[in-house]
Parts: C-alpha cells; structure tokens; sequence
C-alpha cells in the first residue's frame, strides 16, 4: 500500500509488472543500499544532515532506487536518527527532502521516532515532498522550501489493485472480508474502509 504521487506509481508499476533483467554494474550499485545511516547523513558542524531522496521503501528497493528517482528506506531514517541522537555533538538535525513519497509499511514508525527525538528537526524541500514524503516533513519543527516551485503534500492513500476474470478467491465462512472483490461494490467498500483507516492516521500523525 502506498503513499506516493500518482505519477511516480504508475511509473513503478509499470516496472514491477515487466520482466527487468540486472547487470552486474546495477547489482554492484545496488548492493550499497543499506539499512545505516553512513549512506544518507552527513555532518556540517552541529547539524546533522539527513538527505531523504527518491521513493520510500521500508525495505531496499531495486525498482524505486532505478526508476524512481533514488530510494531511501525508513530503517536508514531511523537509524540516522539514533546517530543523531546518540551524538553529543550534534544538537539538531536538517532533512533535506526530494521524495514523491513511498509505502505506507515502515512510514508510522519512523514518525513515531521523529516525534521522540529530543533535539529541533528542520525539514528543507528541495522539489517535493509529497505524500510519505510530507508525513515525514510534517514532524520537523519547521518546513522550509528551497525554491519557489517545491511542492508539498497531498494527504491521502491510494491502493492500485489489478483484477483478473481467471482468479476466483474463496474465503472461509467465517472471514468474508479477508479477500475483497474489487470488482463489487460491496468489495470496494471494505478496501476503502481500510484505506480510510490509514488516512486517519496519517492525518492524525500530520495533525
């Protein structure tokens, strides 16, 4: 499930459903990515940078690092700001965000982290900060725009679900909602209740 910019989905979905093969260069840089905090902070002084890019993945993601303008995962977030926080000296923390946004998996956890941290978190925009993107932003002390045409926001949740007339799911008599047909009215209906359940959340978060 995601919170993401439209376009930047629909880019990666088109990517997820194709049959991509690696090259050992793309497998090298890849590999990189690491659930630590070396790889997206740095310090200048007392300030701890913390550089978010790309699509936000709880886990590393091939996809959204190649086609998705980078990839930043929410254990690098977290484990930046446990660095951060250990540190004595740094006294505050500047996130500088580039993201379209990113999975919804791993994103509550890392608020809750940012709404614990004891020192000022100032949030930079420097083209978006959308969607996850934003819920992140929203925790910081401040918000600052880098450029008249930064853009935040939206608040909302969004699932794409593809239907095929070749799967029939049966569920025990028990658990009629467990597989939700999107094809039905009644089937949206419970999907949406889900839907509308992370985005009082979110709002709850940003709020």
């Amino acid at each position: 499930m995601w919170l993401i910019e439209k376009k930047a989905l629909e880019k990666l979905q088109k990517f997820y459903d194709s049959d991509i093969k690696l090259s050992d260069e793309q497998l090298t840089a890849f590999g990189e990515i690491e659930s630590s905090d070396s790889r997206i902070m740095t310090v200048d002084g007392e300030v701890a940078n913390i550089n978010v890019t790309g699509v936000l993945t709880n886990k590393p993601d091939f996809i959204a690092w190649l086609f998705g303008g980078g990839n930043t995962t929410y254990s690098e977030i977290n484990s930046a700001l446990a660095a951060a926080e250990k540190s004595k000296k740094i006294s505050s923390v500047q996130m500088n965000i580039d993201s379209p946004g990113g999975s919804v998996s791993g994103l509550f956890d890392t608020i809750e982290n940012m709404q614990s941290f004891s020192k000022p978190i100032n949030s930079v925009v420097i083209n978006q900060a959308a969607s996850a993107a934003y819920g992140l932003a929203s925790q910081s002390d401040s918000i600052t725009a880098s450029n008249k045409s930064s853009t935040v926001g939206s608040i909302g949740v969004a699932v794409d679900m593809h239907v095929s007339n070749d799967v029939i799911s049966i569920t025990s008599t028990k658990a009629p909602r467990k597989r939700p047909d999107a094809k039905t009215d009644e089937g949206v209906e419970v999907i949406r209740e889900e839907l509308d359940a992370i985005h009082d959340l979110f709002v709850e978060a940003i709020a």
